[in-house]
């Protein structure tokens, strides 16, 4: 349904990193997929046949919507519980439709709604809203509802249907239904169909399109039909007419791709320009729709072909045109966009290039998937499928490029009771993916969970063993020893000055003592493992420097999505081991850049174009020599240059950057509803 891009940095930023041992990935049962794909379920706790949709929050947790008003909470690696159940009015398809996050949801706490809801006896609308994540960790519900858009329910069927929040925060897309009646196409006249599927053509009314809005629901000055003094008119909110059934997604890299499920059996994905109208009810895909091809208001009404477009069943819903941006799958899955079919049960790809132009159509690449009602990036880029039919998340997982977890634990020992306390939190994988934990402790017993404690009935050392595992059978171990009745050494890592964030190549200073009651004064080593977790990627950890005594210094890398995990180590004449963690973070400035009019802009290989970015970090931006809706681009509007690609070093007061692009010629304009070749 849409990209919600995670802005997740894997836990393993806090991790004690052990030894992995890879095995064999584990046999998956699976729909029809290509060669070397699986699908790995994560529950959201909706009823069967409820899941609406789903969002990702930073931390890798999932929050998902069911029709009838609920709201669950899926922890990275937990089980899912309810946090709120809103109210809402559920008579044929509509309900509780769609959810998004907040970029700065760490901070805001923001998330928004769509949905359908009774405001009186008689009286039902549709609303977006934007509600605040009570809590102050994982959301335990939400509360403070403001209302951002509403108006009147006409039907049961297509109403709002989804938002998305740009990457900067400030702007929300929201996809309407044309709200009118639905009827079988077979047989239907002038006569009979329902004309208030007209209004879809009409910007002043808010069916049958996509709005833009800012975060408190009013039109944006750089729409196409905003009016001065009125931006809660719906003509300010509006930016594409003339749909049917819309989803929408944002690809990272520039552009909206809107997914509109027809009538009679025509479905159609386009890119969306600012003023567009796709003709909704005269036109359908490439084909006049039945009955309302005769009547008179459709008697002028020009078409040009979509993007692409499929022939389905009646009962089918298209949902996506999400861009696959990871790096996992096969080159050739690089940049695809892919497409859901909920009633076809199927996963499709389909391709375009910078001029907007198809270069791939819709071509099914999964079936029997489920009843896929959104898709979304997985916080490593894979894609993922919120499947109605099961109320799972399904992630498609290319299982070669599978990495093997890390497994690491810190143990607090209570020498009273002989009672060791265990804490695997510093586990992760690269690849994102929730984890299984088992334990041997040393005395023969063992356990299972992420946390748990063991009583000893001896004082004798013992060696405790952590194995965990990812979802294809991947494990790695980790072992550390412990005397159930001696506390062990304790270390002491403090900071040299008050930098709390590094620029890069910027100095580091770190000391540490070390002391244990047996021993005395113990010699400290140190190890800084460079974590990089890149956006919509796995994570790499490699080692960056290695020391001994009591300080240690280095310089922070010069790239983005990196921190440093400094860890100071110490062992006692019995091989017990005590540890501190220092995380060391990255200066980051929001670097955002945009074309004047939609295009593919690049920050470095295929980074989207609003993101924050290490301070001093050089980055290379390519703008595309023709935009989405074929202008030709003319120069940057900072520094007048008309070279399209560009390297520069990231200021710490961040940096916005505009590509300007030659406006089309009138002839262009009105036929932006771009086709294939």
């Amino acid at each position: 349904m849409r990209t919600r891009r995670s802005l997740v940095v894997s836990a393993a930023a806090t991790a004690l990193l052990g030894t992995v041992v890879v095995t064999a990935p584990a046999a998956h049962a699976a729909p029809v997929l290509p060669e070397d794909f699986a699908l790995i379920d994560t529950p959201t706790g909706q009823q069967a046949g409820e899941l609406t949709d789903a969002a990702f929050l930073p931390d890798g947790s999932v929050l998902s919507t069911g029709r009838s008003g609920t709201v669950h909470l899926t922890p990275q690696g937990g089980q899912p519980t309810q946090i709120a159940s809103l109210p809402v009015f559920t008579s044929g398809s509509l309900g509780l439709t769609g959810i998004a996050v907040a970029p700065d949801f760490t901070t805001s706490r923001t998330v928004y709604t769509t949905r359908a809801l009774s405001t009186g006896a008689s009286t039902q609308v549709f609303r977006l809203s934007k509600w605040q994540a009570d809590g102050t960790g994982a959301p335990t519900g939400l509360v403070n509802e403001a209302p951002l858009l509403e108006f009147p329910v006409n039907a049961d069927n297509k109403g709002i249907q989804d938002v998305v929040v740009e990457p900067s925060g400030d702007t929300l897309w929201v996809a309407v239904g044309d709200n009118a009646a639905v009827q079988p196409a077979g047989g239907a006249t002038k006569d009979n169909v329902d004309k208030f599927a007209l209004r879809a053509l009409d910007p002043a009314q808010p069916t049958g399109k996509v709005l833009r809005v800012d975060t408190n629901g009013q039109g944006l000055s750089t729409n196409p039909y905003y009016e001065a003094g009125s931006s809660g008119s719906w003509r300010s909110r509006n930016y594409v007419s003339g749909l049917r059934d819309p989803r929408i997604a944002l690809d990272p890299r520039g552009g909206v791709i809107v997914t509109d499920t027809g009538w009679a059996a025509r479905h159609e994905v386009n890119l969306a320009f600012a003023g567009q109208n796709l003709k909704w009810p005269c036109w359908e895909g490439t084909t006049r729709a039945p009955g309302y091809r005769d009547l008179p208001e459709c008697g002028n009404v020009a078409n040009a072909g979509p993007l692409a477009e499929s022939v389905h069943g009646t009962t089918d819903t298209l949902v996506g045109g999400v861009a696959y941006t990871g790096t996992s799958y096969p080159a050739m899955y690089r940049g695809i966009h892919f497409v859901a079919n909920k009633g076809a049960h199927s996963l499709s790809t389909l391709a375009f290039d910078s001029n907007g132009r198809a270069t791939q159509q819709i071509t099914t690449l999964a079936t029997d998937i489920g009843d896929p009602v959104a898709v979304l990036t997985a916080p490593n880029g894979d894609i993922v499928v919120a499947d109605a039919a099961s109320a799972k998340m399904r992630r498609l997982s290319y299982k070669p490029a599978n990495k093997a977890p890390v497994a690491a634990f810190t143990g607090t020992v209570a020498p009273a009771t002989k009672t060791i306390s265990f804490d695997a939190g510093g586990s992760h994988d690269p690849d994102l993916e929730s984890l299984g934990y088992q334990w041997a402790f040393g005395d023969g017993t063992t356990g299972s969970g992420r946390t748990t404690e063991h009583a000893y009935s001896a004082t004798e050392p013992v060696t405790v063993t952590l194995t965990v595992s990812d979802p294809h059978g991947a494990v790695a171990n980790y072992s550390q020893t412990f005397l159930p009745g001696e506390a062990g050494p304790t270390v002491s890592l403090t900071t040299a000055g008050n930098a709390a964030v590094f620029s890069a190549g910027e100095s580091v200073h770190l000391a540490a003592s070390a002391n244990d009651d047996t021993d005395g004064p113990l010699t400290v080593a140190w190890r800084a493992d460079r974590l990089r977790c890149p956006r919509s990627s796995t994570c790499e950890v490699n080692s960056l420097r290695t020391g001994t005594g009591p300080t240690f210094s280095f310089l922070f890398p010069s790239e983005t999505d990196t921190q440093v995990v400094v860890t100071a180590t110490a062992v006692n004449g019995r091989n017990v081991a005590a540890g501190q963690r220092y995380v060391v973070n990255p200066r980051t400035a929001r670097f955002s850049v945009a074309g004047n009019r939609p295009a593919r802009i690049k920050i470095g290989a295929h980074e989207d174009t609003n993101r924050l970015v290490t301070v001093g970090v050089a980055v290379q931006v390519a703008a595309p020599t023709t935009s989405l809706d074929r202008a030709n681009f003319t120069k940057w509007a900072d520094n007048q240059s008309a070279e399209p690609t560009r390297q520069i070093v990231m200021p710490a007061n961040g940096l916005a950057l505009r590509a300007d692009y030659q406006t089309p010629s009138r002839s262009a304009t009105r036929t932006r509803r771009l086709s294939g070749p």
